[in-house]
């Protein structure tokens, strides 16, 4: 069941372009799937969507299709890091 959520989630962030002045920029993401978590990392295209990214953030969301086996007739939508932005931590000195 994991599986398919990464599955789609994969499908669902690769889908989005970022839009930075005028110019689209793909973001990248590699997913790494455990027992009791799914690991995700990802990158933008161009150094000026890096930019971008850095200051507007992001929101992660998780779409379910499938449950207890069965494919649901609408994939539920879950924001996991609701109320907050992920942004890229500094780099220590």
């Amino acid at each position: 069941m994991k599986r398919y959520i990464v599955c789609v989630f994969l499908l669902c962030l690769a889908g989005i372009n970022l839009v930075v002045a005028q110019d689209t920029a793909r973001i990248y993401v590699r997913v790494r799937v455990r027992q009791d978590a799914i690991l995700l990392r990802w990158a933008a295209e161009t150094p000026l969507a890096w930019k971008q990214t850095n200051r507007s953030g992001f929101r992660v969301e998780r779409y379910t299709v499938v449950r207890n086996g069965a494919l649901l007739e609408k994939p539920e939508r879950t924001v996991l890091n609701a109320g907050k932005v992920v942004r890229a931590e500094p780099l220590e000195s």
